[in-house]
C-alpha cells in the first residue's frame, strides 16, 4: 500500500515535471543556424533593412584564398525575412561592393557607427594580394618575379580612412552600400579602437604600425590618438606609451558630457574633444580622478585588455537610474602568476612554454561619472570565460556568450594552441535585480565562437553570433594530431566558421503578443518630442526603450548603447515619447526603437538621432497624458521569481529515484 501510494506520488511528479520542464525549457531561449555568411565575419558591422558588413582576414599559408568570395575580404550580407515572425531567414551575400572600392586591407582594423548613418572603418593589416591575369587571387607574398609586378588588388590598410554609407533605412531599390576613401592617417594603426562622439565626429585611438609579436615589441607602438574629420596632428597619450603592448584595442565609450572615457590594461584617461579642437590647445588627458582598478578589486587578474580579452558595455541608462554612465567589465583571463594559473601551467605539443591561464569570471562596475569614483565587484560569470562578447537586449538585460575556458586572445587562423576550449554555455546578466542572483545561464549555443568572433542584436529582438577562425580545434585538442595544422603545416579541417547562428531570447517565447510598430520618424533632434504610430494598442505600452546600432570585434563594441525613453503621452494608437537630451547620453547616428509590452519588444524601427533644434510634435487633445515615473521602471526581466521555479526543477529532474541524472 505504501509502495502503490509512493508509486502514485512519483507518477504524479514525474507527469508535473515533465510539464514544469517544457515551460522551463521555454524560458531558456533557442538557437539555430540561419545561414552562410560566405567570408568569415571578424568584423560584423549593423547595416539598415536587414543588412551586415562582414570583414574577414585575407588568407595566408597553408590556406589558399576564400573559395566563396573568389579572394573577396569584405561582404554585404541580407538577412531576408529575419524579422517576420515564424519565419526562416534567408541569408545571401553580395561581393559587388567589394572591388575596387574596397581597396585598402581593413582586417584589423577599428569602427563605429557614425553620427550620420555611415560607417568609418579605419586602419587595418599591410598584408596585400595580387589578380593573376586569370583572375584568381595571390597572396603577395614569396612570388617568383613574373608575378611580382601582377595588378594589385588589396593593399596595405594600416594608414587608411574609409567610410560606408549603406542603402538608406527603407530604400528597397538599392542593392547595396558603397565605399568611399578620406585622406590616409599619418601613421599606420593595427588594432585601434573607434568612438562616435556627442558632436558626431569620431575618435580613434592606439594601435600598432604593423601586426604585433610579443617576441618582437621594439618601434611597433602607435600611442597617439586623432578625429575624422581630422583636427590637426594625431596626439600623443601617455596611457598607450605605458600599457604597451597591452594597449591594443583599448575600451572606449562617450560619456554623457561629451569626454571620451579610455580604459587601457587597469587605468583609465579621460579624454575632453570640446578642449583638444587642434593641437594648439592640447593637455595630456589625465584619469579624471579615477582610481586603477588593481589587486585590491579583483587579485590575481592579467591586464582588462587584449590580448586577455574581457568584454565591456555601457550598462543600461534608465528612467529608474536617472540615464546614471555605469561601465561593466566581465571576464578576461587570471594572471599567469595566480597559484590557479600555475597548477595548470602544464604547456602544450606546439608550445611547451606557453602558460594555459584559466579564464576569469570576474565582473566590475563603475561610474566615472561619480564625484569619487570607484571600482565595485559584483556577481560572477556564471561561466569564466576570455574572448566573450556581450549583447543588450530590449528588456534591459544583457547577453554574454561566445569565448574560451583558459588562454589568451590571438594567433594565425587554425592556430588552436592559444585558447581552448570553446564556452558553449550562455549567461544572461539583470542589471537590476539584487545582488546573489543577477545571472541565469540559457540554452546552450551550438557553434563554437572562439578568436574572431562577434555578436549583435537585430531589430527582430534576436541576437546573431558570427566569425571564429579556429573552427579545426578537434585536429588539436584534446590530443594533437600530428599531421594537421598547427602541429603540421597541412590544413586537415576547415577552421573558417561562416555559420551565422541565430538566438531566440526567452521574451519571444513567452506566448504573449507581440506589440507591433506602424511608424516612426525617420530623424529626430535631440530633446524633440515625437510619435511613434502602433497597430496594436498602444495603452498597453509601458516602456521605449532605445538601442544604438552596433559594430564589433575582437570583444570590442563601442556603438552598442540602451537609452529608455520618456513616454509622455499616449493614445489607442500612438505613444508621444521625447529624444535623448544630447549625444552624450545617446551618440548620434542609428537607433532601433523597441516598445515593449508585458517584457516583449515589438520588432524595432529605426529612428536617427541628431543635432539640432529641438522640434517637438504637438501632443493632440484627448490623448492621456503619462507623468514621468508612471511609466514601468523595471529592468524587463524580473525573473528572481522564475530563476528560483527553474533551478527548484533543475533539482528534482537530477534526483530522481534517488539517483542524480
Amino acid at each position: 500500500m505504501h509502495v502503490t501510494n509512493a508509486l502514485a506520488r512519483l507518477g504524479a511528479i514525474t507527469l508535473g515535471l515533465v510539464a514544469s520542464l517544457d515551460v522551463a525549457s521555454a524560458q531558456l531561449g533557442q538557437w539555430d543556424v540561419i545561414g552562410d555568411s560566405a567570408v568569415v565575419c571578424i568584423h560584423t558591422l549593423q547595416l539598415p533593412n536587414g543588412k551586415l558588413l562582414c570583414i574577414e582576414r585575407p588568407r595566408e599559408k597553408p590556406f589558399s584564398f576564400n573559395p566563396y568570395s573568389n579572394g573577396r575580404t569584405v561582404s554585404e550580407i541580407t538577412l531576408e525575412g529575419e524579422s517576420v515572425e515564424g519565419s526562416t531567414p534567408s541569408v545571401s551575400s553580395s561581393f559587388s561592393i567589394q572591388a575596387p572600392d574596397i581597396y585598402a586591407n581593413a582586417f584589423c582594423g577599428g569602427h563605429a557607427q557614425m553620427g550620420n548613418g555611415s560607417l568609418l572603418v579605419v586602419g587595418g593589416d599591410p598584408r596585400s594580394l595580387i589578380q593573376a591575369p586569370n583572375g584568381t587571387i595571390l597572396i603577395n607574398e614569396g612570388l617568383p618575379p613574373e608575378l611580382a609586378n601582377l595588378p594589385a588588388f588589396l593593399v596595405d590598410g594600416g594608414r587608411a580612412m574609409r567610410v560606408f554609407t549603406p542603402c538608406a533605412v527603407g530604400d528597397t531599390a538599392c542593392k547595396g552600400g558603397t565605399w568611399s576613401q578620406a585622406a590616409d592617417m599619418p601613421l599606420p594603426r593595427w588594432y585601434p579602437t573607434v568612438t562616435t562622439l556627442k558632436d558626431g565626429s569620431s575618435i580613434i585611438i592606439s594601435g600598432s604600425l604593423h601586426n604585433i609579436d610579443f617576441d618582437h615589441l621594439a618601434d611597433n607602438n602607435n600611442p597617439t590618438y586623432e578625429y575624422y574629420p581630422p583636427r590637426g596632428a594625431p596626439r600623443p597619450l601617455d596611457i598607450l606609451t605605458w600599457a604597451y603592448p597591452h594597449s591594443l584595442y583599448p575600451l572606449a565609450f562617450t560619456m554623457p558630457s561629451g569626454k571620451a572615457w579610455l580604459f587601457v590594461s587597469n587605468k583609465t584617461a579621460i579624454i575632453d574633444p570640446e578642449k583638444d579642437a587642434n593641437g594648439s590647445d592640447y593637455v595630456q588627458p589625465s584619469s579624471g580622478g579615477v582610481p586603477d582598478l588593481d589587486e585590491r578589486v579583483v587579485p590575481d587578474h592579467s591586464p582588462w585588455i587584449y590580448p586577455h580579452t574581457p568584454a565591456a558595455v555601457v550598462l543600461p541608462m534608465t528612467i529608474k537610474n536617472n540615464w546614471s554612465f555605469k561601465i561593466q567589465l566581465c571576464g578576461g583571463s587570471l594572471s599567469p602568476n595566480s597559484a590557479v594559473a600555475k597548477a595548470q601551467n602544464v604547456g602544450d605539443v606546439g608550445d611547451a612554454a606557453f602558460p594555459r591561464t584559466p579564464a576569469s569570471d570576474a565582473c566590475v562596475q563603475i561610474n566615472p561619472d561619480d564625484a569619487a569614483p570607484k571600482w565595485t565587484k559584483v556577481d560572477n560569470l556564471p561561466t569564466a570565460r576570455l574572448m566573450p562578447d556581450n549583447v543588450l537586449l530590449p528588456d534591459g538585460t544583457i547577453l554574454y556568450m561566445n569565448g574560451a575556458g583558459w588562454g589568451q586572445s590571438g594567433g594565425n587562423a587554425g592556430q588552436v594552441q592559444y585558447a581552448y576550449p570553446p564556452v558553449m554555455s550562455v549567461d544572461l546578466f539583470d542589471p537590476e535585480a539584487p545582488a546573489g542572483s543577477q545571472w541565469k545561464t540559457l540554452a546552450n549555443m551550438t557553434v563554437p565562437r572562439l578568436y574572431h568572433s562577434g555578436a549583435l542584436l537585430l531589430p527582430s529582438g534576436h541576437v546573431i553570433t558570427t566569425g571564429s577562425e579556429m573552427n579545426n580545434y578537434k585536429d588539436y585538442w584534446p590530443t594533437p594530431n600530428p599531421n594537421c595544422w598547427p602541429a603540421a603545416y597541412t590544413p586537415c579541417a576547415d577552421p573558417f566558421e561562416r555559420r551565422i547562428e541565430r538566438f531566440i531570447p526567452p521574451y519571444l517565447q513567452t506566448g504573449k503578443p507581440r506589440p507591433e510598430i506602424a511608424s516612426v520618424p525617420k530623424s529626430v533632434t535631440y530633446g524633440s518630442m515625437f510619435k511613434i504610430s502602433m497597430n496594436t494598442d498602444a495603452t498597453k505600452i509601458k516602456r521605449v526603450n532605445a538601442l544604438r546600432y552596433a559594430t564589433t570585434t575582437h570583444g570590442v563594441n563601442t556603438d552598442q548603447r540602451l537609452v529608455e525613453l520618456e513616454i509622455h503621452g499616449v493614445s489607442s494608437t500612438a505613444l508621444y515619447v521625447k529624444a535623448p537630451p544630447n549625444g552624450g547620453i545617446a551618440p548620434p547616428g542609428n537607433w532601433m526603437i523597441f516598445p515593449l509590452q508585458d517584457g516583449v519588444p515589438a520588432v524595432a524601427h529605426t529612428v536617427m538621432f541628431a543635432n539640432g533644434p529641438v522640434n517637438d510634435v504637438v501632443i493632440p487633445d484627448g490623448v492621456t497624458p503619462v507623468v514621468k515615473g508612471e511609466q514601468s521602471l523595471s529592468g524587463g526581466a524580473g525573473t528572481k521569481a522564475s530563476n528560483f521555479f527553474i533551478a527548484a526543477i533543475a533539482g528534482v529532474a537530477a534526483f530522481i529515484g534517488g539517483v542524480f541524472v
